[in-house]
């Protein structure tokens, strides 16, 4: 389904793509995204792989859906642009693992991120490890991982997690510049503001270590390597 919208005078498509979707209906709404390019500044598709789907391995159908719309994309001038999970995971990890709360999670997710490198990389050259990735320290439905072990707090357990979705996304960005060294990896954080209900020095404190602990932590790790210290203090 294609849909359109102008904001601030520009005329903006957002193509979904389902796929659900038969390939007629899939070529046809990247189609509608390909012909809208010359009222765009740029043109790029980001779509979600399914880890789900993919099992322990893509299977030969996944796999040929994946690459029939690659290909399609860059056949329509559109740069594809892959993120590896949006918060879906194999059953099997949420019940016999807990989720991102296992390590052996960590592993098998850096080793599913190779298999969709290996595979897409000689096309696709834009990558990203986690849709919103913050929200991973926020609730634990995010990690499928809301069994809090014995003798932890949840915030313990939570901050352990999103730990563990760190190390995961910097397995993945290790394994791209290794596979795919011409290809770029991002990340994706998903933005709360806060406002403090009166303006005094204490409210606006709050705000702004509200703000650090919810938005600004994961790109910080991204962009330095390393947690800032209000993260760890």
């Amino acid at each position: 389904m294609a849909l359109a919208q102008t904001v601030a005078g520009v005329r903006q498509y957002t193509v979904l793509i389902s796929l659900m979707d038969n390939w007629d209906s899939m070529k046809n709404n990247l189609n509608v995204a390909a012909n809208a390019k010359g009222e765009l500044q740029a043109q790029q598709d980001i779509y979600d792989q399914s880890w789900a789907a993919a099992k322990k391995r893509l299977k030969s159908t996944t796999e040929e859906v994946y690459n029939n719309l690659i290909d399609e994309l860059i056949a329509n001038g559109i740069t594809p642009m892959i993120t590896l999970v949006h918060f879906d995971m194999p059953y099997h990890l949420v019940k016999e693992y807990n989720g991102f709360a296992s390590r052996k999670v960590v592993d098998l997710f850096e080793r599913y991120a190779r298999v969709c490198m290996e595979r897409f990389g000689d096309r696709v050259k834009h990558w990203m490890s986690f849709n919103e990735q913050n929200l991973h320290s926020c609730n634990l439905i995010y990690s499928n991982a809301e069994i809090i072990p014995e003798g932890k707090t949840k915030a313990e357990h939570l901050y352990q997690v999103a730990h563990n979705v760190m190390i995961a996304h910097c397995k993945a960005v290790k394994a791209l510049r290794e596979l795919v060294p011409d290809a770029k990896f991002g990340g994706m954080t998903t933005i709360t503001n806060f406002y403090p209900a009166t303006d005094t020095p204490k409210n606006n404190l709050f705000c702004q270590k509200a703000y650090d602990l919810v938005n600004d932590w994961v790109c910080y790790v991204q962009a330095n390597g390393k947690y800032p210290r209000y993260y760890t203090a």
